[in-house]
């Protein structure tokens, strides 16, 4: 009797072994589902870190080119201000000016009056432009 309490105390702390043991090993598989979802949301949040690092980094380079822009139109603007600054300074290109402005008033002037001779030839002559339409 001694020797089957003897085999049945052993029996028991064997399965106790064998159940920590099993129990060892779920947390141990627990532990490692863990640090797979960690890996992974970790790996998730440096990809989103690193998207908007880039969108960040693409924004300013933008803003700079933008801006790169803007300053080279200042830059035009003002050295076409100057040009035209310098270019009335001298009295002659004044006087440049103001002849192209008449010689261009008298070419208009020119046009209008061939025009109206055009009409007035025209009428006394009782051209009908309308016979392409009767044809």
């Amino acid at each position: 009797m001694l020797e089957r309490m003897k085999i049945s105390i052993k029996e028991n702390l064997l399965l106790k072994e064998k159940q920590i043991e099993r129990q060892r090993e779920l947390v141990a598989k627990r532990d490692a589902r863990k640090n797979e979802d960690f890996n992974k949301r970790e790996l998730a949040a440096k990809r989103e870190a690193r998207k908007n690092d880039v969108f960040k980094r693409n924004e300013t380079e933008k803003k700079k080119i933008a801006r790169q822009d803007e300053d080279y139109r200042k830059h035009e603007s003002q050295r076409d201000f100057h040009r035209k600054q310098e270019y009335r300074s001298h009295p002659e290109n004044l006087e440049h000016e103001r002849l192209k402005k008449h010689s261009s008033r008298q070419n208009k002037l020119d046009i209008d009056r061939c025009y109206d001779k055009t009409v007035k030839s025209t009428k006394r002559k009782n051209i009908d432009f309308t016979d392409h339409e009767k044809n």
